[in-house]
């Protein structure tokens, strides 16, 4: 999937919280994220909590996707360029 291409699966958790169905065409979601960035310097990416409303067309698809985390956008981008603890290699 794309988020293992992005994120190191062995070092990184998405944790869904909740998730409600709020009418025929709103699911909201919420979620923590952390985990380590597949990039040569491993940055660590820092416990956060996100918020999703996904709209649904007529039939049933996703239209809209709207997103928010409890972390700055400029937060976000600093944490990339961070280089996270030293792992062992994989052999």
């Amino acid at each position: 999937s794309a988020l293992n291409i992005l994120f190191d699966p062995l070092n990184s958790s998405v944790n869904l919280l909740g998730i409600q169905l709020i009418d025929d065409s709103t699911i909201v979601a919420d979620y923590e994220a952390q985990g380590v960035l597949q990039l040569p310097w491993r940055p660590l990416v820092k416990p956060y909590r996100g918020h999703i409303v996904y709209n649904l067309n007529k039939d049933g698809l996703v239209q809209k996707q709207e997103q928010t985390w409890d972390i700055s956008a400029l937060d976000a981008l600093l944490e990339t360029f961070t280089p996270g603890p030293r792992m062992e290699s994989r052999s």
